[in-house]
This record gives structure tokens, C-alpha cells and sequence, in this order.
């Protein structure tokens, strides 16, 4: 009876991890459903048993995660967790093509990470070329979201 309890609760936390996703109530509930099995076998003595009772909690968790992805991809975006229509028209930050082959001067060090100026407006740069002091001037050589890729000039 205690094992049966232990892996309701098991599959409670299972369920819950679906839609609380974090990876804690998984691990509860897999250390339980492990721990269910343990006291089923400590209690029954049957390897018969024991082993039936595995195969039943095995199918019973594909239903239950069967069940729990249903439900998800079936709710409401209004009450879902994972993106939805508030998602809608979102563009991560991408870096200006248009600054390809354009000279900068280095506002901070760059090691290789830092900032440069290019036509009085400041952009985040990491340098292809290694340690580049600051005054130096540097050539866009491409990008990555809203940082730039320069080498040095020369």
C-alpha cells in the first residue's frame, strides 16, 4: 500500500514538472518512482510481482506523459507557459550588415571584447586580431547578434 502511494505521488510530480519545467519535480518524482519499486519488492517478496508491477508503472508513466504533452499542446495560450502569442513579432537583435568593411576606433580595450565607435555611435565589438589598445582604429569583418567582428587595420 505504501508503494502505491509513493508512486501516486511520484506521478504527481512528474505531471507538475510539465508545467512547472525546471527539472526538480522531475527528479523528485523519478527518485520516488525508483523508490516505489524498492518498497513494492521489500513488501511482497515476489520477483513475479515485483516485476509486474514495474511493467504497470512503466505503461502508467507513458500515459501520464502522453497525457500531460496533450494537455499542453491543448491549453489556451492565455494560460500556457510556453510561447505563444506573445511571442508574435519578436526579432532577436541582429547586427547591421551595412558595417562590413567600415573603420571604427576602439572605445575600450578590446581583449578581445569590448567597444568601438564607428560614425559617433558606439557598438559592442569582439576582435579577430587578439589584444587591440584603445585609439586603434579596426575593420568590421562581420557579426553576431548585436556584437560586431573587427581585426585590426593594416
Amino acid at each position: 500500500m505504501v508503494a502505491l502511494i509513493i508512486l501516486a505521488v511520484a506521478f504527481l510530480a512528474i505531471f507538475f514538472e510539465f508545467h512547472l519545467p525546471g527539472g526538480i519535480l522531475g527528479t523528485i518524482g523519478a527518485i520516488l518512482l525508483v523508490a516505489s519499486v524498492v518498497v513494492f519488492a521489500v513488501e511482497t517478496d515476489s520477483l513475479i510481482a515485483t516485476l509486474v508491477y514495474i511493467i504497470v508503472a512503466g505503461i502508467l508513466l507513458v500515459l501520464l506523459v502522453k497525457f500531460a504533452l496533450w494537455r499542453i499542446k491543448n491549453s489556451s495560450e492565455e494560460y500556457g507557459i510556453y510561447s505563444g502569442k506573445d511571442q508574435q513579432g519578436y526579432l532577436a537583435s541582429e547586427w547591421d550588415r551595412s558595417l562590413v568593411d567600415k573603420e571604427g576606433i576602439v572605445s575600450t580595450d578590446l581583449r578581445p571584447a569590448g567597444h568601438i565607435k564607428i560614425a559617433g555611435r558606439l557598438y559592442s565589438a569582439i576582435s579577430q586580431s587578439g589584444y587591440v589598445s584603445k585609439g586603434e582604429t579596426v575593420v568590421v569583418i562581420g557579426g553576431e547578434g548585436e556584437t560586431l567582428f573587427v581585426r585590426l587595420k593594416g
